[in-house]
């Protein structure tokens, strides 16, 4: 959730390269032809391709943590944001900043494949939702959260509300927000 810039992107395929091409599916007779594509999952397909970060944090020269493509190697993802609504299986903790799913495959994914919830990420995602509810506690001390404000600040952390640049970590406050309008 780190914001994606031409200089901290990279591209990464949804579906592993590695898997979709196999030297030994050339067929000896027609060399010039591309491998069948057993997989549905073009190497070049637009569909399969995602802009990423680097999922590298340094300090002092020292990999601290790796994350996203580069923690996940070559392993096969169950979804993808490019086509899947992968935010109807994501949730946060808003009480140290963890990602979840409840779709269990997807969890450990999200742990162990793409180390989503490395110290560094969680401690960036709870302090930008904190920062949030301590705006509005300020803002607002005992007063309810109306319906009307909630709505306009979830327009603003969607990025419905102005430029199509998101504020980093976003969704934990999308979360959050949408949890509170569910409330009746």
């Amino acid at each position: 959730m780190s914001r994606i810039t031409k200089e901290t992107s990279t591209i990464e395929h949804w579906y592993p390269q590695s898997k979709y091409r196999d030297d030994k599916q050339w067929n000896a007779e027609h060399p010039d032809q591309r491998p069948r594509d057993l997989t549905n999952h073009g190497d070049l397909d637009y569909g399969n391709l995602l802009a990423v970060c680097k999922g590298i944090i340094t300090t002092r020269e020292k990999v601290q943590h790796r994350h996203c493509g580069e923690s996940r190697e070559d392993n096969p993802l169950k979804f993808n944001p490019a086509a899947d609504d992968v935010e109807s299986h994501i949730s946060f903790s808003t009480r140290d900043g963890t990602i979840l799913s409840t779709d269990d495959d997807f969890k450990t994914q999200l742990d162990t494949v793409l180390n989503l919830n490395n110290s560094f990420l969680k401690n960036n995602r709870i302090a930008v939702l904190n920062g949030f509810t301590e705006e509005i506690q300020k803002r607002f001390k005992a007063t309810p959260l109306s319906k009307p404000y909630l709505d306009q600040k979830l327009a603003e952390w969607t990025g419905s509300h102005h430029s199509n640049s998101l504020t980093p970590y976003c969704q934990i406050v999308v979360y959050w927000i949408r949890k509170r309008l569910s409330r009746p």
